[in-house]
């Protein structure tokens, strides 16, 4: 088995720490290409995390590039 890249994850440690803490995983590994689909969250979580962060965020989103957003926005 060979863990996908890590480097945009490495990029935003601290707004992916964020996000797990979030979701209730703040000790899963994720990698560039994990997506929210790799959780059970249901449709409230994501009512939830689009309202704390202030865009929608959807069960295909990649975590990486939600971390990426989070942090152009000053979070």
């Amino acid at each position: 088995m060979e863990i996908a890249p890590q480097d945009k994850i490495g990029e935003h440690r601290q707004q992916v720490d964020r996000i797990l803490r979030d979701i209730g995983f703040p000790e899963a590994l994720v990698t560039d290409e994990s997506s929210f689909s790799d959780f059970p969250l249901d449709d409230a979580d994501y009512r939830r995390l689009s309202c704390q962060y202030g865009f929608e965020v959807g069960r295909l989103d990649i975590i990486a590039a939600v971390a990426e957003r989070l942090t152009a926005l000053g979070f």
